[in-house]
């Protein structure tokens, strides 16, 4: 069930593309968990995607402008920003002190300064970003050669880095400290990062696990930078190694970093005893009382709970009741007539179920043009006869209809818990 927005994220997100093809998936994974309201649930309008021609060193510097425009016309002093490349990261070894770029889209190697992004640029306009905590999460090769501010005369003031091999407690005591900006970079300065067993590379695939709660208690209501660094920090070098033998140790670069939240926390939790929300119209609780006796065996078994209408105490609100049962529901089975298509209150319920995410299971019991409800058209399939959808009215054997309904409640079930 998702909860409220994190209204104070802001994103940039950049897949580069052009001959890392790979690098277009992973940002868009990154994009689509950073804005799933069951997920990081970023508003979509304060996320900046950029994918291949518009991930050009120019368009990168103008997403970020765009990005520090939509935080002052916000006025908001609590802006949280992840920026996400995925791309190459080159060395300009023809230049004094062989400076490390981001290689964006159209990028020329005999042309670093023109096509490319330095990436002391790049952490000079993010830094200038008015966010009050700022995250760069990178996805590169030789990734680990940025440094989280650049410029510094002072050799004393350069940021801590660390890697998986150092102590773990003093990545922990340097995290709580102070008010930051941090860099977390995919590989050392002198690694590949490598592609995962599930199309991403391995960083993006652990990153957008963490956004999404792994890591986390379900009962916390964010996810912290901790539990971000936490999962990261544990789990790429363990893949890396798993399916290449190689090395690929992610990098932290802190400055004066402290605890903070960085998204929503909505892990999904496995779901012990999924609960069905059966909604029909009071015309219709005969096919109700049909439908509740097939799925009482799974009840009595604690495979299902189940809940209608019927069951609300004289004298509660019934809308309030109904919004609750809603929202404690995994699984909404919709018995569907001209009844049902005419009743106000049903359709705000579906309506209501849609927008929540549920496992919805439209079921035509009696004959209606259902086809003038797009939701219920493009998801009715029950019950089938001879490969036709037929309503329970029609069929000759009408508990070999409800059993089949009841099967796939069933199998929905089944999967939940799985």
């Amino acid at each position: 069930m998702a909860k409220e927005g994190f209204t104070n994220g802001y994103a940039l997100i950049i897949g580069v593309g052009d001959d890392l093809p790979d690098t277009i998936k992973d940002a868009q994974k990154v994009h689509e968990t950073i804005i799933d309201p069951e997920r990081a649930s970023y508003p979509a309008d304060q996320v900046v995607l950029l994918l291949e021609k518009e991930a050009t060193k120019d368009k990168v510097l103008a997403g970020i402008q765009l990005l520090k425009n939509k935080i002052q016309e916000d006025n908001t002093s609590q802006a949280t920003v992840l920026v996400y490349y995925s791309g190459h990261g080159g060395l300009d070894r023809n230049a004094p002190d062989s400076p490390f770029y981001f290689l964006t889209n159209g990028y020329d190697t005999s042309d670093y300064a023109g096509t490319c992004l330095e990436g002391q640029v790049f952490s000079q306009e993010l830094s200038a970003l008015p966010a009050q905590k700022l995250i760069i999460l990178l996805d590169c090769c030789y990734a680990g050669q940025v440094k989280a501010k650049a410029g510094r005369e002072d050799e004393e003031d350069e940021p801590k880095s660390f890697d998986l091999q150092q102590d773990n407690q003093k990545m922990v005591n340097i995290l709580d400290q102070g008010a930051g900006r941090v860099i977390i970079a995919s590989s050392t300065a002198d690694q590949v990062s490598y592609i995962g067993d599930k199309g991403l590379s391995i960083f993006t695939e652990v990153l957008t696990e963490a956004l999404s709660g792994k890591n986390t208690d379900k009962a916390e209501a964010h996810v912290s930078f901790s539990d971000l660094w936490g999962h990261i920090g544990k789990e790429v070098s363990k893949r890396a190694q798993g399916l290449y033998q190689q090395p690929q140790d992610p990098v932290i670069n802190a400055q004066d970093v402290t605890f903070f939240y960085l998204c929503q926390n909505q892990l999904e939790e496995v779901v012990e005893v999924p609960k069905v929300f059966i909604l029909n119209d009071p015309a219709d609780n005969g096919f109700l009382e049909d439908l509740d006796k097939q799925l009482a065996g799974m009840a009595r078994r604690g495979k299902i709970s189940k809940w209608n209408a019927n069951q609300i105490v004289a004298g509660s609100s019934i809308s309030g009741t109904l919004d609750r049962e809603l929202q404690e529901a995994q699984i909404v089975v919709l018995l569907v007539s001209a009844d049902y298509l005419a009743s106000d209150r049903c359709y705000d319920i579906q309506e209501k179920a849609i927008n929540l995410g549920k496992r919805i299971l439209p079921v035509i019991i009696r004959h209606c043009l259902y086809e003038d409800d797009d939701y219920i058209n493009d998801h009715a399939k029950l019950p089938q006869q001879n490969g036709t959808l037929t309503p329970v009215s029609a069929w000759e054997d009408k508990d070999s209809a409800m059993a089949q309904i009841a099967g796939h409640v069933r199998a929905l079930a089944k999967e939940l818990k799985s």
